[in-house]
């Protein structure tokens, strides 16, 4: 198994390899859209071997979908969901003992 990046550069090697019998880890893959073009390429190379009479059944490959940015933004967002959650309790209280 090779590592291939995610990139406008290595979706052409994704094809090629998978053509060729490859197995690959298709790395450095970080947005939706990225991920779009990979599955086209994998698909794409699939055929291609299958249209030439090879075997596809052996192919075994990985697509590494980087989550550390998706984590971070929803880390943010909890934390800042957090704190207005703090501070609107924080007024209800004071809200409660000024009764």
């Amino acid at each position: 198994m090779i590592k291939i990046p995610a990139t406008p550069e290595g979706l052409p090697a994704i094809r090629q390899a998978l053509e060729e019998g490859i197995n690959i880890n298709i790395t450095l893959l970080f947005a939706q859209s990225a991920y779009e073009k990979v599955a086209e390429a994998y698909i794409a190379g699939l055929e291609a071997r299958a249209a030439k009479g090879e075997d596809v059944s052996r192919i075994a490959s990985v697509a590494s979908f980087f989550v550390s940015r998706i984590d971070s933004l929803v880390d943010s967002k909890i934390d800042g969901d957090a704190e207005k959650r703090d501070g609107l309790q924080q007024k209800g209280a004071s809200r409660i003992t000024a009764r």
